[in-house]
């Protein structure tokens, strides 16, 4: 169990992590500017993309790996191709649509094996100027075999996660509560046995 922490705290935790922030931000600047020195940008694919985010006591916790919450899964997914123009899309990715944006991008080919294996979809269209099919993603933790959570978060902006060692169910209407704070999941089981049966069938078909 996570202890009580004061306002302060948490702000002092902000605080810490926006430094972090501001190093890295100056690092990726330092990096791009000596790609632009060398005439490098010309002819790179830059990539800035995170694996997860960080809990500030949203949910009563700190830190990453133990919950599905959004302030975990919302991650910085940046690619910059040369001669491509900035764009920002509102519609939800995964992290695992890069591999096969990047192989698409580069115009690689993919072996057999490799397809077999690829979960995501290429967004190389988007580099292009087209804005991304609207899709479900799905997500999991099984952070340090303590909890084993899996979720979806809907292109209509649902987000169900399921916690397997406890049976817990959380249903949440991402667009009156983006910060997950009113579990619906016992006011609205139709919607929550749904998004449940569309959970399983995705763990299923990755199983076999």
């Amino acid at each position: 169990k996570f202890p009580e922490m004061t306002p302060d705290d948490i702000a002092f935790w902000r605080s810490w992590y926006d430094g972090k922030i501001h190093d890295a931000d100056a690092r990726v600047g330092d990096f791009l500017a000596e790609l632009h020195k060398r005439s490098l940008d010309k002819n790179t694919v830059v990539v800035l993309l995170s694996d997860h985010g960080t809990e500030f006591y949203e949910h009563h916790k700190f830190d990453h790996g133990h919950t599905l919450y959004d302030e975990l899964l919302h991650v910085p997914f940046v690619v910059k191709v040369p001669g491509g123009k900035p764009a920002v899309y509102a519609q939800q990715v995964s992290t695992m649509d890069l591999l096969p944006t990047l192989i698409e991008a580069v115009g690689l080919k993919k072996s057999p094996a490799l397809k077999a294996q690829i979960q995501g979809v290429s967004l190389a269209d988007s580099l292009r100027g087209r804005a991304p099919k609207a899709r479900d993603v799905f997500s999991e933790t099984d952070y340090r075999n303590y909890t084993h959570k899996r979720s979806v978060r809907t292109a209509d902006g649902w987000k169900y996660v399921m916690t397997l060692e406890s049976g817990k169910d959380e249903l949440y209407d991402l667009k009156r509560d983006p910060g997950e704070l009113t579990n619906l999941a016992e006011s609205q089981p139709k919607r929550r046995d749904q998004l449940r049966a569309k959970l399983n069938r995705h763990i299923d078909r990755d199983l076999h």
